[in-house]
């Protein structure tokens, strides 16, 4: 084995990464103490707010399956309530917005839920 050396650590070898450019913060903050029982609305609303993204450019980040962005007015019919992401755009969303996407996941499956009619 070779002797160890003290300046040859990875650290010297791998530098840090550079920042992103127009990085993203990672800690979102959410509307209700419960964060886990948020709407898809909702957590969209605020997360992209914190985020500082406009609807066009969270648009531009999200892919649906066949590989083409959604269009800002998917995204904001989603913020007002008036559809529900498929679980492949709500982990789109949360990869674009650096979140979790067990949180996003939950809450378009609670929206859905919720948009069921009674029998």
């Amino acid at each position: 084995m070779g002797d160890y050396r003290g300046s040859d650590s990875v650290f010297d070898r791998h530098p840090p990464p550079k920042p992103l450019p127009n990085s993203i913060p990672l800690k979102i903050r959410f509307p209700s103490s419960n964060r886990d029982s948020v709407s898809i609305a909702s957590l969209l609303k605020t997360a992209g707010a914190d985020a500082g993204f406009r609807v066009r450019a969270l648009a531009e980040r999200v892919r649906k399956p066949d590989g083409t962005t959604v269009s800002p007015s998917y995204i904001t019919d989603i913020e007002k309530g008036r559809g529900v992401p498929s679980d492949y755009v709500a982990r789109q969303l949360a990869a674009a917005l650096r979140d979790r996407p067990k949180r996003w996941l939950a809450a378009a499956q609670r929206s859905r839920e919720g948009r069921e009619a009674p029998e």
